[in-house]
């Protein structure tokens, strides 16, 4: 299945995009980042970037694991915003 088919109307980062990463990632001061586009629960594009920790080479990869720090905000917003499409909260 192509990306375009699986995401419908998102599409994946441009080259220009990737290639401004890593200037972007060293104005946040982020070592590194993994980024990803999933659609019918599969993962159908992925970029891995930098480091794990400033003060280690460990690349980011496939594998890493990265803390679920403040993740629960998003998900709380996307389950109320459902709830507010569904018409159960105001």
């Amino acid at each position: 299945m192509s990306i375009k088919a699986a995401v419908g109307a998102i599409k994946p980062p441009d080259k220009e995009f990737i290639a401004s990463l890593l200037r972007l990632m060293d104005t946040a001061m982020l070592p590194g980042l993994g980024i990803g586009i999933i659609a019918n629960r599969r993962l159908v594009w992925s970029h891995y970037a930098g480091v794990m920790d400033a003060t280690t080479t460990t690349r980011i990869s496939e594998s890493s694991l990265f803390s679920g720090c403040s993740l629960g905000k998003p998900l709380f917003a996307y389950a109320a915003l459902r709830l507010v499409d569904e018409g159960k909260l105001d």
